[in-house]
């Protein structure tokens, strides 16, 4: 996850499932979901922690 609080507007992005077989110097996309919130936007993480983190709140 990484909080961007210098993007305009401020987001969080969650990257997930990444590939099985990523080799050093691979030039594909690493993770197989990529989800963009702004802030105060509920961004979803799956499971196993199935919660909805409001993002507004890391940015406070």
């Amino acid at each position: 996850m990484i909080v961007d609080p210098v993007a305009d507007p401020r987001t969080v992005t969650l990257m997930s499932d990444p590939l099985p077989d990523l080799e050093p110097f691979d030039t594909r996309q690493p993770y197989q979901e990529v989800v963009i919130a702004e802030e105060g936007e509920a961004l979803e993480l799956p499971e196993p922690f199935g919660i909805k983190i409001e993002t507004g709140a890391l940015f406070g």
